[in-house]
């Protein structure tokens, strides 16, 4: 209940900066310091509690880490291997002196400013988007899998590097973020994606991809990779246990709210030709729809279906805000907006309980203990 009633703070100031709104001027949008004060001021309180959480799966790794000194020893090597860059990090803070903490705080700092920052960047809805986010994403990235937390947010400045055609920075980033994560490799598709694309096309690969889903294609081809010795062990092994390779199906929640957001776009952008005044619309709904089909592509094989199509999950809030651009009354659509997201919050965060009790600060005897 902790986390619902910090939603609903932010709720209450993303209801208020939505309706302040009277039409869609940057000049406007930019002169507005007083909410962007508020809005980087409750982004920082947010991170904060985020990295003062208590102990996780990252917490437990940390102490078993070794120090800049032994790094490429023997005995790190599996660390290494595990992704390279986040090894790095861990190592490097446990030199210096640093607890577990440090490494919790950091990548919440990292991860949760990037969308912030990013979201202002991208839409003047930057409070909804954020509020979205707060009610989702924040609660299977930064408070879960923080290492592919951090591959996602950086899907956000990669886009915007994209677009403004500074190849060394998005490369650097995707980079960074396949070797903090390998998923992050796959932001290597978005530079091709970075165009309009015929909607029909997309309806056909929509089509096509449930097809792919029914063959069983992903199963067959990564069992067959395994087999010939091609894949990582790492993701060989996930491919024994059926904890991991369930069939998440068709029908599961979060499919569905996507092919639904991915439809209501293209219908809309069909009447209004939305994406003309927005730079980065194609970029971020391309990738929105290439999420959309690695979770129809790889739900038989449930972890790499989220895992692959959560990899740019940061963008979904952006383009539900850019779907208020499409009405000509948007101060009541922005307004119906932020209490559908505070409902979303209350979903995960109340009723479904997705988030256990708020722990403050890691509790390194715990951790010895294993409980």
């Amino acid at each position: 209940m902790e986390y619902f009633l910090v939603v609903f703070i932010f709720f209450m100031f993303a209801a208020w900066h939505s309706y302040s709104f009277v039409n869609f001027s940057e000049k406007e949008f930019q002169e507005n310091q007083s909410f962007v004060n508020i809005y980087f001021l409750l982004v920082f309180l947010i991170a904060l509690g985020c990295g003062l959480r208590g102990d996780n799966e990252y917490s437990r790794f940390f102490n078993y880490t070794l120090t800049l000194g032994d790094f490429f020893s023997s005995q790190n090597i599996a660390e290494i291997i595990r992704g390279p860059v986040f090894a790095l990090i861990m190592s490097s803070l446990k030199t210096i002196g640093l607890s577990s903490q440090s490494l919790l705080i950091l990548f919440a700092f990292t991860s949760i400013f990037i969308h912030a920052i990013y979201y202002r960047k991208y839409t003047e809805y930057y409070f909804l988007a954020f509020l979205i986010y707060l009610g989702h994403e924040i609660i299977f990235k930064e408070f879960a899998t923080i290492r592919a937390g951090l591959a996602s947010a950086l899907v956000l400045p990669i886009i915007y590097y994209i677009q403004s055609n500074q190849k060394l920075k998005y490369w650097s980033l995707i980079l960074i973020g396949g070797l903090i994560q390998y998923v992050g490799f796959l932001s290597v598709f978005l530079i091709h994606l970075n165009r309009r694309f015929d909607p029909r096309l997309l309806i056909f690969i929509l089509f096509a991809s449930v097809l792919i889903y029914f063959i069983d294609a992903a199963s067959i081809v990564l069992n067959g990779l395994a087999s010939a010795g091609l894949l990582p062990s790492i993701v060989s092994s996930y491919l024994s246990y059926d904890l991991y390779v369930y069939d998440a199906g068709l029908g599961n929640f979060k499919l569905i709210q996507q092919v639904i957001v991915i439809l209501s776009l293209m219908f809309a952008a069909s009447k209004t030709n939305i994406e003309k005044h927005l730079p980065h619309y194609n970029l971020l709904f391309n990738a929105y729809f290439l999420s959309t089909i690695m979770l129809i592509v790889f739900a038989p094989l449930a972890l790499f279906a989220f895992r692959f199509g959560g990899h740019f999950y940061s963008v979904e809030p952006i383009l539900i805000a850019y779907f208020i651009y499409n009405f000509y009354s948007y101060r009541p659509i922005s307004v119906l907006a932020c209490v559908g997201a505070l409902g979303l919050a209350f979903l995960n965060y109340v009723l479904l309980q997705k988030l256990e009790s708020y722990i403050f600060l890691v509790d390194d005897y715990r951790i010895f203990l294993g409980y």
